[in-house]
């Protein structure tokens, strides 16, 4: 009786505990994120609370301490000695504290990292008499805090200490780190598909068809990634020539669309692969290809120094590669600033400041002063995951003209505009959009650090947005957010710097919100390219790139790329000249334009930043009189039932047709022509053009169809 007296006791201490700023925080934002209120936590309210009503047990270490500059405030690492014979047979978790009723809405978070090579984790939700399970799943984790959110609906009623909600660790030998484990209980005031949660196929916030996200976006890219293009068409005498077919089409995008790459696949390197670089030229079959690239390790300070990737002269030689092929190659990245992503001698040296100072100067020099990579790459994600990786800053706080250690930071712009005026420095990082985005501590800690940067005298270009889309799809609503947040706080330019989607998603969504994240970033004027981190499972960190599989089969998510991308954000039109002149909004970019009249043809290609006009000048005189004006006619003309024939001599051969309308768009597909049979227009009432094209030479003739 003593014993149960006590231990009620110490359940009312735990649970009389005051609730922490981590819980507090939590509500607020699942309040301000998804709209959840009124909700009761199954443990307890606070971090120690939790943390001393756990249990653990197996082959692991587990030790909790605190942890600094997160949202969660208790650290719990778990180095798993041997592998039991099943997952289960190492695990820790917490029972309820509050009961659950048949048909309540459980919503269990936590934060986690792997600190080994690999890891698998099983979060579980079970009856701790039967072990029947409520939810069991298994969560690959990455070097990276990452919130992960799991939602059930309870099958039946549970009182305290009836349902236990943890984690197995017995899959594998591997050291994870978790912090912030709590549940919450949301009786049944919200359908299961309105709470949050890591592993859904549910959707994302913005998906719906007749979202007016989408209109308002589609309407800024009409205005910010479109221009006018104007041709205007003349003789050698000056004189306007009417009627001259000019084709349009488009060759790049001005806009970046690319990936990361591995540069060890490129041609002469060691593990060449000819079908990865000819998909980085022509994905679609069609010839459209990446214009953008990144090296995923190679050019990272550990993988050049140590080789990861292959030598520095092959990653070179791939960068010049891309380069002859007209794709702009993006540095990524000059300091990472955590111990783990840097050579091992920083950390044995961190309390040697001049040391340090020596080996980053010339990480920057070599990099920036290479006679390849110097030359081709001209920006550079110079500071990485600044907001979470601070051992460079923990390091630089010994110097006493700092406050901060940050300040380091701003050597390191200055350093790198000091070594080449040109290069473009982007602050690069997750923290924001990946996995849903960090509690607003991480991305306000973030913020004031970029407002730090800004606000010296050598400042910043723009931001790199990661964008590693947990199971639950960051909302589209906060993308365009974030984007016009930043973009009006610093006025720096943005990319999208690292996209790819966690393989639960279902495909068909995967599809959607490709086109979706696509569509918000390609409508936003700030925003000048998106790249994704690889586009070939068989080259993906997580083996779920976002264009091909394993067989280079396209997945649903590259179909939905090369939609947008080459097919509805485009240019590919046909037009008559009117008076002299041809216009078309075309999309900005590279495109290569055809004049066509009476057998002559001109090519022209030009790169359309904003409207632009373009003369051309053919190499004959026009005359109004042309001769193949009075040997085609046309009757009757007007036409009023739509049949009309065309006449012409029986010298005449290969006589075909294109029927376009008053402002010059083609209507008709191009059709063959006999003399004196008659054809049935079946096009709407309206003034038109008909060019006909024959081997005597090509004239263009007005009809009225009434």
């Amino acid at each position: 009786m003593k014993f149960i007296i006590t231990a009620l006791l110490f359940i009312f201490v735990i649970n009389s505990q005051a609730q922490d700023t981590y819980h507090t925080q939590l509500l607020e934002e699942l309040t301000d994120n998804y709209g959840l209120s009124n909700s009761e936590y199954l443990f307890t309210s606070t971090e120690n609370g939790n943390l001393t009503a756990r249990y653990n047990y197996g082959n692991a270490n587990v030790q909790d301490s605190d942890i600094a500059n997160l949202s969660f405030s208790k650290l719990t690492t778990v180095d798993v000695l041997g592998v039991g014979n099943n997952q289960w047979d190492i695990g820790m978790g917490n029972r309820i504290q509050e009961s659950i009723s048949d048909q309540d809405i459980v919503l269990v978070t936590f934060w986690a990292r792997r600190n080994s090579e690999d890891s698998e984790l099983f979060l579980f939700a079970e009856d701790v008499n039967s072990f029947e399970k409520e939810y069991y799943i298994s969560v690959g984790l990455t070097p990276d805090w990452t919130q992960y959110f799991i939602a059930f609906e309870a099958s039946k009623n549970y009182v305290i200490n009836e349902m236990a909600i943890g984690f197995h660790f017995g899959a594998q030998i591997q050291n994870i780190e978790i912090g912030g484990f709590t549940a919450l209980n949301y009786n049944d005031q919200y359908p299961l598909d309105q709470v949050p949660s890591s592993f859904s196929t549910f959707g994302y916030e913005g998906m719906e068809e007749d979202a007016q996200w989408r209109v308002d976006a589609n309407a800024r890219i009409e205005t910010n990634r479109k221009a006018n293009l104007t041709i205007n068409i003349s003789d050698m005498n000056g004189d306007p020539v009417q009627g001259a077919v000019v084709e349009v089409k488009q060759i790049a995008h001005e806009f970046g669309f690319g990936s990361a790459i591995v540069p060890s696949r490129f041609p002469g390197n060691d593990a060449t692969l000819s079908i990865y670089t000819d998909k980085i030229l022509d994905l679609d079959g069609e010839g459209h290809g990446f214009n953008v690239a990144v090296t995923e390790n190679a050019l990272k300070w550990d993988g050049w120094e140590d080789e990861w990737i292959g030598s520095p002269e092959e990653t070179a030689s791939a960068i010049q590669w891309l380069s002859d092929n007209n794709i702009t190659t993006r540095g990524h990245t000059l300091i990472w600033p955590g111990f783990q992503y840097m050579p091992d001698d920083i950390a044995a040296n961190q309390n040697d400041l001049s040391y340090l100072r020596n080996r980053i100067n010339g990480r920057i020099e070599t990099m920036l002063n290479h006679p390849v990579i110097g030359e081709l790459i001209t920006e550079w994600d110079v500071l990485n995951e600044i907001a979470v990786n601070r051992d460079l800053e923990g390091a630089f706080m010994a110097d006493p003209n700092y406050n901060t250690g940050r300040e380091v930071y701003e050597e390191i712009l200055s350093k790198v505009k000091d070594t080449n005026p040109a290069t473009k420095m982007y602050i690069n990082d997750y923290v924001v959009l990946s996995g849903g985005g960090s509690g607003n501590n991480v991305i306000n800690r973030y913020k004031q650090f970029l407002d730090e940067l800004d606000a010296n005298p050598t400042d910043f270009d723009g931001i790199g947005f990661q964008a590693h889309i947990g199971a639950q799809p960051t909302s589209i609503i906060k993308l365009l957010d974030v984007l016009q947040d930043f973009s009006t706080r610093y006025n720096k330019r943005i990319k999208i710097t690292e996209f790819d989607m966690n393989e639960l998603i279902d495909g068909d969504i995967q599809r959607m919100y490709m086109e979706d994240f696509l569509t918000a970033s390609f409508s936003h004027d700030y925003v000048d390219a998106f790249i994704m981190w690889g586009f070939w499972d068989g080259n993906h960190w997580k083996q779920n790139a976002p264009m091909f599989d394993l067989q280079w089969n396209i997945k649903p998510a590259g179909e939905g790329f090369i939609q947008k991308v080459f097919n509805d954000w485009w240019t590919e039109e046909m037009t008559l000249s009117d008076d002299g002149a041809a216009s078309i909004r075309a999309f900005k970019g590279k495109h290569r334009i055809t004049v066509s009249y009476n057998g002559q043809e001109k090519i022209i290609e030009t790169t359309l930043s904003e409207d632009q006009n373009i003369d051309v000048q053919l190499d004959e005189v026009v005359s109004v009189e042309n001769i193949l004006n009075s040997v085609f006619t046309i009757s009757p003309n007007p036409a009023t039932s739509g049949l009309i024939t065309i006449s012409y001599p029986t010298d005449i051969q290969d006589v075909s047709a294109r029927i376009f309308s008053a402002n010059g768009k083609e209507v008709a597909t191009p059709f063959n022509i006999k003399s004196d049979n008659a054809l049935q227009i079946d096009i709407a009432s309206g003034i038109y053009f008909i060019a006909i094209n024959s081997d005597r030479g090509n004239i263009t003739k007005r009809i009225i169809i009434e």
